[in-house]
């Protein structure tokens, strides 16, 4: 999920919208990219409104549904301007500013030490969004007028009650009494994974805690033959650790959540859990890193034979036991992520979508 604030107070050189607005963005896609490259799902609709300075917009699209374009494309086709994207995490800001640079955007991380001036996109951290000397900068960037949008990426974890991770997300709507808001917008896109088979197996009986833990443990190198690396929060090198994960064939890495949003890694095959999650949102989110290409992956969560994890959250939403306990692994997710959507409510599996167990 993200939002999107445009600047309507001050906008940018006339010139350079006027600009933007005589673009075709289907072509200004295919420079960019490259020649075979078409929109998916909400993504030209979206952009469409954000080229026409619609504010704010929200845009609700699934794992993997390429939510980056959202403000790639704009940020390319109005060069000159600057766009300011909130990121949460360590490995997804080099994973966009590793991104931009391959597609010819000039893209920074802020750094209140060194000025970002003439970067096209400016990556920042919900802490440093809501600093005094943050705003500084966009006030200034707001009176040369090169400040083009403000964009807000995983702005879904707000919504969680009790949430405590990350709290600043929660501030930075106080970024609005910058704009002059006119308009909002709504897109709602369906968030389902039809290529993802969902699985819950039993590994183990009962407690104790270690036992299970060991049973998995062993079930998991049943499969993979080595684990190279453990990723969490307070790692060192979490960047380097990421491109030795992607370099390596076959891949594999042990993670906390903190790998377990917005890390766009087309073809990872197999995500499992150890055990249950605090909320069924964050597993749709962590086990939204597999088959982002649209190739058949799989997704598994693994429970000993009373419906616990080795290793689980002090508290686990009833929807999580829901998920577990039921007939279908889809429609618990589905009725929770999306309900209804442009009228359609999810009834069963159809003919071309993965099966879960």
């Amino acid at each position: 999920m993200a939002s999107v604030f445009r600047d309507t107070a001050a906008t940018s050189p006339l010139e350079r919208w006027a600009r933007t607005q005589a673009m075709d963005v289907d072509e200004s896609l295919r420079q960019m990219m490259g020649p075979s490259a078409t929109f998916r799902g909400r993504q030209k609709a979206i952009i469409k409104s954000i080229l026409q300075r619609q504010s704010p917009i929200i845009a609700v699209m699934p794992t993997g549904a390429g939510k980056s374009l959202l403000f790639m494309l704009p940020a390319w086709m109005s060069r000159g301007g600057t766009t300011i994207v909130v990121v949460l995490l360590v490995a997804l800001r080099a994973d966009l500013q590793q991104r931009c640079q391959a597609l010819g955007i000039s893209c920074v991380e802020w750094d209140s030490r060194r000025p970002v001036d003439g970067a096209s996109v400016v990556l920042v951290t919900p802490e440093s969004a809501v600093s005094e000397t943050f705003q500084t900068f966009i006030n200034r960037k707001r009176w040369t007028k090169e400040r083009d949008r403000i964009v807000i990426d995983e702005c879904h974890i707000i919504l969680q009650e009790g949430y405590e991770f990350r709290k600043e997300m929660a501030q930075l709507g106080a970024l609005r009494m910058y704009f002059d808001t006119q308009t909002i917008q709504w897109f709602r896109g369906r968030t389902s994974r039809t290529n993802v088979t969902y699985r819950v197996m039993e590994i183990g009986a009962s407690p104790p805690s270690r036992d299970i833990g060991e049973r998995m443990i062993q079930w998991i190198q049943q499969r993979v033959q080595r684990l190279y690396m453990v990723y969490y929060s307070k790692a060192v090198d979490k960047k380097g650790m990421l491109a030795s994960f992607q370099k390596q064939s076959p891949g594999v890495i042990v993670a906390t959540s903190a790998l377990g949003m917005g890390i766009d890694i087309p073809d990872i095959r197999l995500v499992i859990h150890v055990g249950r999650t605090r909320s069924l949102l964050d597993y749709g989110q962590e086990s939204g890193r597999a088959g982002r290409d649209g190739d058949p992956s799989q997704a598994i969560m693994l429970i000993d034979g009373h419906g616990r994890g080795w290793g689980d959250p002090p508290e686990v939403d009833g929807r999580v036991e829901e998920y577990i306990m039921g007939s279908c692994r889809w429609r618990a997710l589905d009725q929770y992520l999306d309900g209804t959507v442009d009228g359609y409510i999810w009834q069963q599996c159809e003919e071309g979508e993965a099966m879960c167990d």
